[in-house]
């Protein structure tokens, strides 16, 4: 009975060693298919990053005259319906 035991023992062991070098390979393999991945996308952002701005900024003008704008609204037409039901 001693002697099943130990063999069932050894057979936990050695299963959980093999899922322990299985599963490094599955990590590694994860890590070698993620790679070029990554290095696309550093090259993608690099090239994001290296372009020239095209949007320069503008001045501040700190001399205010106290205008006013105006928005004006043409061939605009505004319908509304609203519908209650009570119960």
């Amino acid at each position: 009975m001693a002697d099943k035991i130990s063999l069932f023992g050894d057979m936990v062991v050695f299963s959980s060693y093999a899922m322990q070098v299985i599963m490094s390979f599955l990590m590694l393999a994860m890590i070698f298919m993620m790679l070029p991945r990554a290095q696309v996308s550093a090259n993608r952002i690099n090239e994001v990053l290296d372009t020239e701005i095209s949007i320069k900024d503008g001045k501040i003008n700190t001399k205010t005259n106290n205008e006013v704008g105006t928005v004006e609204f043409k061939m605009y037409h505004l319908n509304i319906q609203m519908q209650m039901n009570i119960y």
